[in-house]
């Protein structure tokens, strides 16, 4: 009896980084091999917790011994892979003398196998065997070129953040390399996933901007105009806009990816349940010394208050009309009863509203304080429906709404609340505290005689001073053109805020020798969804970077060269009926460092197979194959074509189509097709 089950990933078994040329520090005995092999290692990790020196230093001999050996029949050919049925080898020399050494197990399913019973010589029955598990290895679930690319990759994100192997030994020690290479890659080998659940594309290199050939020369022409020379490139979400100078980098693509993973990340948006709340919730105003509210004499003192209407903060409460209880005595009564005989409303709500009173009056709010001192408790309340409507009206005093045309022949202007002198607000303080019957009194002396409907609508507005005009002839008075034209002009818009440069510290290639490093700084600062990144010397201040006008200048012209492209390419490929039931083909090409695909998110081992031929000694320039389920043609090609200086676009283009009937000449002329557009373009 066979017991399968589930699956194992490949797993990563240990990683260890030599040089086989290096002698022991210090005093030590000749004839002790053992020293000599110790010092050859820089940096070992296994996913073993504990490896005896004894098991190191036979898995570095037997890679040592791989490449002496090879080196033997082709001194430049030497040893890369290594084969086994459980595992696979790999040995990379990134620089001269230095060795990044990968063992890794493939994955592999368990089979639980119970051993047959044998034939009994006598009558009882001989005890069945435990299930011995035995492990059936997948063959294909590594691949050789995808390992050797990932170890690469991490020795340039090594060496872009701290340095090369050579000089780091020749200017700090070997003990320094041995701590600088612990801190990196013990991290590094342990966050590496070796199915690859990347995308092929994102394997290939950093993605490029579909409209890249229009950004480029916008981000040329402006570091064109820096009085000083830097390398720069452009982040739009996740890909990339290089300049010029970034291409001719032999750690572009590293560089570029660095600086991605370092970009604040946007902040969160604010869910909706929070933005607006539900319910309203009314909290009583805080008691003087005298009685009064605080929040009621201090509320014409507060120029925005004046400015916002009463009915846009009711516009953004969720109150249930139908369903409130209006029982809080001595609360938006506005001065029409006397705390503890709340007034009955004798009409409903919407009728109060259909038909307001003419005549508003002064509103009063009275607050009852509770009996027990040290805590507030709001009592039941009953609303004057009228006092309400009064208050809500578009022509209360305090509305900035325009009032109907017949109150407005009659009522006087009411003074802006910014513009109010020492008399009126000190009127304004007094008409408040004295109540309601006083401020009718003097409201009356003021109308001199006028008709109740006629009365003014602000009261702070009817009062004058010494020198002032009488209120009939400031109602007839029109605004000088000056001050209506100051009013309505709008406020300038504010200046752009200064961009907020975050450093980065990198090294890169000094001259043409690639293990001598320069350290440099790399200085970049977001704004919405692009990031502008500036490479320039250490030493190099920061208050000569990019303004913030000309940061918001390269940015806005970024932004309309990609409305624009957008729109041009969206009336360019509307598509058919046709082609839109068929499937749509995927690709991507990659120019080196960096990769410009159409959706493509493809994980076929195919690809990986393809690749790994066209960078072969085989010279083959075109690999074409095709899947059993589902039936899908995978092509890969060596080489682009040439551009518009008449030289030749070096690249590979990748191509997956879904459509089972096409031929292999239809393949060839739809390939044929996105290499032309690419060279076009």
């Amino acid at each position: 009896m066979t017991l399968s089950m589930s699956r194992i990933p490949p797993a990563l078994l240990f990683l260890t980084v030599f040089n086989p040329t290096l002698l022991p520090t210090g005093e030590y005995n000749e004839e002790d091999e053992d020293a000599e092999e110790q010092a050859h290692v820089l940096f070992y990790t296994a996913r073993e917790r504990a490896v005896s020196r004894g098991k190191i230093l036979r898995q570095v001999g037997l890679a040592k011994a791989l490449i002496n050996f090879s080196g033997m029949f082709n001194s430049s050919t030497i040893c890369e892979n290594v084969h086994s049925q459980s595992r696979r080898m790999v040995m990379v020399s990134p620089e001269p003398d230095f060795w990044i050494h990968a063992c890794v197990e493939l994955a592999k399913t368990p089979r639980q196998v119970t051993p047959k019973r044998s034939t009994p010589k006598s009558k009882g029955k001989e005890p069945v065997g435990k299930p011995e598990v035995v492990y059936d290895y997948h063959d294909g679930s590594v691949r050789d070129f995808a390992l050797r690319t990932h170890i690469l990759r991490g020795y340039e994100l090594f060496k872009l953040t701290h340095g090369s192997f050579t000089s780091i030994l020749s200017s700090l020690g070997q003990q320094a390399l041995e701590l600088q290479l612990e801190r990196f890659f013990t991290v590094w080998a342990w966050k590496w996933d070796t199915e690859e659940d990347i995308t092929f594309a994102s394997h290939l290199g950093v993605p490029l901007h579909p409209l890249y050939h229009t950004l480029t020369p916008i981000l040329d022409e402006f570091t064109s105009q820096l009085p000083y020379s830097t390398t720069s490139f452009i982040f739009s979400g996740s890909q990339l806009v290089p300049s010029a100078s970034l291409s001719v980098l032999p750690c572009a693509g590293t560089l570029s990816g660095h600086i991605a993973t370092r970009i604040p990340p946007p902040p969160p948006p604010i869910p909706l349940s929070e933005a607006s709340s539900s319910t309203a919730t009314v909290v009583p105003p805080d008691l003087g010394k005298d009685g009064q509210s605080d929040t009621v004499k201090g509320s014409d003192k507060s120029s925005e208050a004046n400015k916002v209407p009463f009915m846009n903060h009711v516009s953004h409460m969720s109150l249930d009309m139908k369903n409130i209880k209006w029982g809080w005595p001595g609360y938006l009564t506005f001065g029409k009863t006397k705390p503890g005989t709340p007034s009955i409303p004798t009409t409903s709500l919407e009728e109060a509203i259909s038909s307001p009173p003419a005549s508003p009056k002064l509103a009063k709010l009275n607050v009852e304080e509770s009996k027990d001192a040290g805590h507030l408790t709001p009592p039941s309340v009953n609303v004057d429906t009228e006092s309400l409507v009064d208050a809500i009206s578009s022509d209360n005093a305090h509305s900035t709404q325009p009032s109907s045309p017949a109150s407005r022949s009659h009522a006087s202007p009411s003074p802006a609340p910014g513009h109010l002198s020492l008399h009126d607000e000190a009127a304004e303080d007094n008409v408040i505290a004295e109540g309601t019957a006083d401020s009718a009194q003097e409201a009356e002396k003021l109308e001199e005689g006028l008709p109740e409907d006629d009365a003014p609508q602000n009261p702070l507005g009817s009062q004058q001073g010494d020198g002032e005009k009488a209120e009939d002839d400031l109602a007839n008075d029109p605004v000088p053109d000056e001050e209506i034209s100051e009013q309505a002009t709008e406020p300038s818009p504010p200046p752009p805020p200064p961009p907020q440069y975050l450093p980065t510290t990198v090294f890169l290639e000094d001259g043409d020798a690639p293990a001598s490093t320069r350290k440099m700084r790399v200085w970049h600062a977001t704004r919405d969804h692009l990031t502008l990144a500036l490479v320039v010397d250490f030493d190099h201040p920061r208050e000569e970077l990019p303004t913030a006008a000309d940061y918001a200048r390269l940015l806005h012209d970024v932004e309309q060269a990609i409305e624009a492209g957008e729109s041009k390419n969206l009336e360019a490929s509307i598509p058919t009926v046709t082609k839109i039931l068929e499937p749509q083909d995927k690709h991507v090409i990659s120019t080196g460092q960096f990769t410009l695909s159409s959706s493509f998110t493809s994980r076929s081992e195919h690809f990986f197979s393809g690749q790994q031929i066209l960078r072969s000694d085989l010279d083959a320039q075109e690999v074409f194959s095709r899947g059993q389920n589902p039936q899908h043609w995978y092509i890969s090609r060596s080489g682009l074509c040439g551009d518009n200086m008449g030289g030749r676009i070096e690249g590979e283009a990748y191509m997956e189509i879904a459509r089972k009937e096409s031929t292999l000449t239809d393949v060839d002329n739809a390939l044929a097709g996105v290499v032309r557009r690419f060279g076009e373009s």
